[in-house]
């Protein structure tokens, strides 16, 4: 880290329960435990209008925070609301009345609907079938469940065909298919174990999280979770990019989402991979204010690129966001973003320059820009751009982040 960035012992450390699923993209733990040091004090109100699965928000809540956090994708929501519950259960006891459902077979279960190919080995299915009818046939608290639903969603993730060293759903090869077998019990057991661990060790957070699914570009559309409240910091990092061309939120979410879908209790229905790219930013194209704009200062892709129009529409929905934002922060207020370059058709969006500007005409002053090599983070340097068709295509994606300051007086 850099310009005063330096972590202390402290803030080395990892946010609550922060390995529980391996979301994409989320905020490196080191990043976010700092930021809340340096901006956080007790009583202060956090916003984070892309909270993901809630690291930078934990992070704040440990400092004191009173923190609402939002975002589109549902499993995002429930990961991040598991993170903060203090659940109350003899899970000893409970991993024990497993033991009955393992070796059973149960009426098969639709666990990847509308899927062209097989993401799941049989062996995977049957036991995934299993977990879900053992977790149905318990009397558990909402909280409980959200734990376990979460730690499921995980399991799913490992257990299934999809290539871990990549963002989007790209399957393994069909020799390393053949070869890859995993049991979903063991990795189910293995993951609430450390999270058990790790909820009897720690404290309970000193301030509050509140989390809620909703779109940035609407605030209005929430509860009272934020309508009626200000903020005096907000706390966040943004897509770098529309979903369908960055990490793909909605392929892997979906895949999660369809086992899911089967859980009593929780109501989390299955939503397909496009319709989750449709919710985030630049997801529904239209006629936009920066489509008829020279967007050249953000993006230098031409006015003839075909990626030309993802790229407007995804501008023109964060700045959507940031007027949305900014009308729930207080006269005096704080607005930190961690965003990167990433590129579009071979070409970086300054996503930098795009919200120094933005937040100017809001009224918002700079404070500077910090940057930090990309570590902690759930992220690779190269992806294979062409995993989808077999071919193999080096693409390089970002090699650091930039923190941006900005204040309202």
């Amino acid at each position: 880290m850099h310009n005063g960035m330096a972590p202390s012992a402290q803030a080395r450390k990892l946010t609550r329960l922060s390995t529980i699923h391996p979301y994409p993209a989320m905020i490196a733990d080191e990043l976010a435990i700092a930021l809340a040091h340096k901006y956080v004090t007790r009583g202060t109100r956090a916003f984070d209008p892309f909270s993901g699965t809630c690291r930078t928000l934990v992070a704040a809540a440990a400092c004191g925070a009173e923190c609402v956090g939002m975002d589109v994708n549902p499993l995002a929501v429930l990961v991040a609301r598991a993170k903060i519950i203090n659940p109350s259960l003899k899970f000893d006891l409970f991993l024990k009345k497993s033991r009955g459902f393992r070796e059973r077979l149960f009426e098969e279960l639709d666990l990847q609907p509308g899927r062209k190919v097989v993401w799941f080995s049989q062996k995977a299915c049957v036991e995934l079938t299993q977990i879900i009818n053992w977790l149905n046939s318990e009397s558990l608290p909402k909280d409980v469940r959200t734990l376990l639903a979460a730690i499921l969603s995980a399991t799913t993730r490992e257990v299934s065909y999809c290539r871990k060293d990549q963002w989007k759903l790209h399957r393994m090869s069909g020799e390393r298919r053949k070869k890859y077998s995993i049991s979903a019990w063991e990795v189910f057991d293995r993951r609430l174990r450390r999270a058990i661990l790790e909820l009897d060790s720690c404290e309970a957070l000193p301030g509050k999280v509140r989390i809620q699914m909703g779109d940035s570009t609407r605030l209005s559309s929430l509860s009272r979770c934020v309508r009626g409240e200000s903020f005096n910091l907000v706390l966040t990092s943004p897509p770098y990019g529309d979903s369908r061309s960055t990490v793909s939120y909605g392929d892997v979410s979906s895949l999660c989402l369809g086992v899911l879908q089967h859980l009593h209790g929780l109501n989390l229905p299955f939503i397909s991979s496009s319709n989750l790219d449709m919710r985030c930013l630049g997801g529904k194209y239209r006629a936009n204010d920066y489509e008829r704009q020279d967007i050249g200062r953000y993006w230098a892709g031409g006015v003839y690129n075909p990626a030309r129009r993802r790229v407007s529409v995804f501008l023109s929905d964060l700045n959507r966001s940031c007027v949305q934002t900014a009308s729930v922060m207080d006269r005096k207020s704080k607005a930190i973003f961690v965003v990167s370059r990433r590129k579009v058709a071979g070409r970086r969006i300054y996503l930098d320059r795009f919200l120094s500007d933005v937040m100017g005409d809001l009224g918002f002053q700079s404070e500077g820009m910090q940057r930090r090599r990309l570590e902690g983070k759930n992220t690779p340097y190269v992806i294979n751009s062409g995993g989808s068709s077999g071919v193999t295509v080096r693409t390089q994606t970002m090699r650091e982040e930039l923190i941006l300051s900005f204040s309202r007086s």
